[in-house]
C-alpha cells in the first residue's frame, strides 16, 4: 500500500493494462471471434507474470531512496531471460495451435 501512495501512477498503469487487456478479450467472445480470444487469454497469462516484477523493482528503488522512473524499473525486468522464455512458450503454443488449426 505505501509504494501505491508513493507512486500511484504505476500501479494505476499496470491496473489498466489489465483491465484493457480483458475487456479485449471480452469483446473478442462477444463478437464471435472465439478463436483468437483463448490464445490472447493464453499469452496474457504468460506476459501477466512481468507486473510483478515490475511492481518488486519499484518497491525496492523506493526502500533505497531512489525515485522510481519507467526505464529504471522495467530495463532490469525485461534483461532477465523470463522474457524470451516467455516469448518462447507463446511463440510455440501460436505455432502447435495452427498447425491444429490447419490440419482442421
Amino acid at each position: 500500500m505505501r509504494d501505491f501512495q508513493a507512486a500511484p501512477l504505476y500501479g494505476l498503469a499496470f491496473g489498466a493494462l489489465y483491465a484493457a487487456a480483458a475487456i479485449v478479450i471480452l469483446l473478442l467472445t462477444a463478437f464471435g471471434m472465439i478463436y483468437l480470444a483463448y490464445p490472447l487469454a493464453a499469452g496474457f497469462a504468460l506476459i501477466v507474470r512481468l507486473s510483478p516484477s515490475a511492481s518488486m523493482k519499484l518497491s525496492r528503488r523506493r526502500e533505497a531512496g531512489t525515485k522510481p522512473s519507467c526505464r529504471g524499473i522495467l530495463v532490469p525486468v525485461l534483461a532477465r531471460g523470463e522474457l524470451r522464455w516467455m516469448a518462447f512458450v507463446t511463440l510455440f503454443v501460436f505455432v502447435i495451435w495452427m498447425y491444429q488449426v490447419g490440419a482442421c
